[in-house]
C-alpha cells in the first residue's frame, strides 16, 4: 500500500471518527434537553400538587370551624329548649 493511499484511509478513519463524536455530542445534547423538560414539567406538577395541597388543607380547616360552630349552636338550642 502506497504513502498516499494510506493516508487516504486514515483521513477517512479520522473523519468517520468525527461524525461519531458529533452524532453522539447531538444525542447527549438532546437527552440533557428532553431530561431538562421532564425536570420542568415535574416541577410544574409538584408546584399544582401543593397549591391543591394547601387548598385541601385551607378547607379542612374551613369545615372544622363550621362543624364547632355548628356543634355550639346545636348546644346553645339544646340549653334554651331545656
Amino acid at each position: 500500500m502506497d504513502i498516499q493511499r494510506k493516508r487516504q484511509l486514515e483521513q477517512k478513519e479520522t473523519a468517520r471518527k468525527e461524525m461519531e463524536r458529533q452524532r453522539q455530542l447531538e444525542w447527549e445534547k438532546q437527552k440533557i434537553q428532553e431530561m431538562e423538560q421532564q425536570r420542568q414539567r415535574e416541577q410544574d406538577q409538584l408546584l399544582r400538587l401543593k397549591a391543591l395541597n394547601q387548598n385541601s388543607f385551607n378547607l379542612i380547616k374551613e369545615l372544622s370551624q363550621k362543624i364547632v360552630e355548628t356543634r355550639n349552636s346545636v348546644t346553645n338550642l339544646k340549653a334554651v329548649i331545656d
